[in-house]
């Protein structure tokens, strides 16, 4: 781990965390999943950050999309440069 470089989570609770530290979620539901999520992979996109995302079958990159959507940010820029990919 690199001392000294931080990034914001994009978790209120969290806030910041030392470069190259590692998050895991726990959810019960698939909006809870998405809430948690979504302000994570948004604020890894806004810092320039390579961002991967891989969904099971019970959701769809439509479904992902919207959810970035409903939080402000379209996500088709990030996909079509290659800095965020969904992966199934």
């Amino acid at each position: 781990m690199n001392i000294g470089l931080e990034r914001n989570t994009g978790f209120d609770v969290i806030k910041i965390i030392p470069w190259g530290a590692h998050i895991a979620q726990l959810f019960s539901t698939k909006t809870e999943f998405f809430g948690l999520s979504v302000p994570f992979i948004k604020t890894g996109l806004q810092s320039n950050e390579l961002c991967i995302w891989i969904y099971s079958g019970n959701t769809s990159v439509d479904e992902i999309k919207g959810y970035f959507l409903e939080s402000g940010l379209d996500i088709d820029p990030y996909l079509e440069k290659g800095q965020l990919k969904l992966i199934s």
